[in-house]
């Protein structure tokens, strides 16, 4: 299960989400955004609204 918590240094405060990183994932991804064919504004509103719903809980 995924969890978000805080990541603290000095100087900031990031909010991090815990998951596992899938490399081939990461990889399609940064070759459709080299092809223009990555909808960037779509998986953005798909990550605030995540962002949302666990900093809701």
């Amino acid at each position: 299960m995924n969890s978000l918590h805080w990541q603290d240094d000095a100087d900031t405060a990031v909010a991090v989400l815990d998951e596992e990183i899938r490399i081939e994932k990461v990889l399609d991804i940064r070759r459709q955004l080299g092809e223009g064919r990555y909808d960037v504004a779509g998986r953005l509103d798909a990550v605030v609204d995540r962002l949302i719903e666990v900093l809701n809980r």
